[in-house]
């Protein structure tokens, strides 16, 4: 009983959800890009003249509790050109604040993340013609976590196509604490 209850529950807010249109789900590609960091090497360099482009893309969920205020959640996968070129679980809980109405919004929030990067490698000392011996190290995986905040805005089209700007400072990564990055990303809302 308590099942049936449960799954009517969730069939009806789902419902709910979908005609007011305040549940909506899409996906956002973007990149972002160093502007500072803390660290400093022996030699006078910063981690961010050894620091490619950072790209992501993943779901993003927008709920509007009132027609100013709601939610963005997403879940992006990140891919970091630095040292070992990591590629990085990203969870970013944006408040997204609308002081116009619906298009405009001021965003801010934390960011959470962490490594999911797998080291394949091949063994030639059972190589076989027939068998390719691929190893796979899980060392890396989940290994490192970052924390950090974002603020920015975003601007949604009437036909769907949001763009947003981000400023977003990690303050703690794997390699150093305190990186400053500009985030630019294009998406879409169903």
């Amino acid at each position: 009983m308590r099942k049936i209850l449960l799954l009517m529950a969730l069939v009806i807010s789902a419902s709910v959800f979908s005609q007011d249109k305040v549940f909506r789900i899409g996906f956002k590609f973007g990149t972002e890009i160093p502007i500072s960091s803390s660290l400093e090497f022996y030699d006078g360099y910063s981690y961010t003249d050894f620091y490619g482009l950072r790209l992501d893309g993943g779901a993003v969920f927008n709920i509007s509790f009132t027609e100013k205020f709601g939610l963005q959640p997403e879940i992006l996968v990140q891919y970091r050109d630095d040292f070992d070129e990591s590629v990085y679980l990203m969870i970013p809980i944006m408040f997204d604040i609308k002081p116009f109405g619906h298009g405009f919004s001021i965003q801010a929030g934390p960011r959470l993340g962490t490594s999911i990067y797998v080291d394949q490698y091949y063994d030639d000392y059972y190589y076989d013609e027939y068998d390719d011996f691929y190893y796979y190290d899980l060392g890396g995986a989940f290994s490192d976590f970052d924390l950090g905040a974002q603020v920015g805005v975003q601007y949604v089209a009437p036909f769907h196509l949001f763009t947003s700007l981000r400023l977003g400072y990690s303050y703690s990564t794997g390699y150093e604490d305190g990186v400053l990055g500009l985030g630019v990303s294009l998406g879409m809302l169903f």
